[in-house]
């Protein structure tokens, strides 16, 4: 399991509020193709509990205050070679991206 937190004094300015969150799942994405890439399986949890799951947490693997929670990061080796997986239809580009 990994808990990926983000340094919250890194950001000093009211506008920046939604920045952590931006910058980890930047981070976030690249780790899970990184460790994709080395066959080490993943299941990212996307955290959104600030509350008593959350002290229970921070307790367990020391987290200071100063950070928040992002996401929690199953990881491990699939059982075989093949594994069975949710499929998404892909929207198509235009659906999603407008240009003006």
């Amino acid at each position: 399991m990994i808990v990926l937190t983000s340094e919250l004094s890194l950001y000093r300015h009211t506008s920046e509020f939604k920045t952590p969150y931006l910058d980890s799942g930047i981070y976030l994405m690249n780790l899970l193709y990184a460790l994709t890439y080395y066959g080490i399986g993943t299941c990212p949890l996307i955290w959104n509990d600030d509350g008593e799951k959350a002290e229970e947490i921070r307790r367990f693997v020391d987290i200071p205050w100063s950070e928040q929670i992002v996401a929690i990061i199953q990881v491990g080796h699939y059982a075989t070679n093949e594994c069975k997986y949710a499929a998404s239809n892909r929207r198509a580009v235009f659906d999603v991206l407008k240009i003006h």
